[in-house]
């Protein structure tokens, strides 16, 4: 795993937003851990090391 420098972070900030919000039935702390979990597969896929609390919520 490697860090992003400032030119690769800003690509994936535009290419992978992380402001979520609840679908369906979905409580904020489960839509919270799916777009956690999707980030850090995402990542996991692009061989970079996410921040562990790199997600913003919205919601009720």
């Amino acid at each position: 795993m490697t860090n992003l420098d400032a030119d690769q972070r800003e690509i994936w900030d535009l290419a992978h937003p992380r402001v979520i919000e609840p679908s369906g039935d979905q409580t904020l702390e489960q839509a919270r851990h799916f777009a956690v979990e999707s980030f850090k597969h995402a990542c996991w896929f692009d061989g970079v090391d996410p921040p562990a609390d790199d997600v913003i919520c919205v919601g009720a």
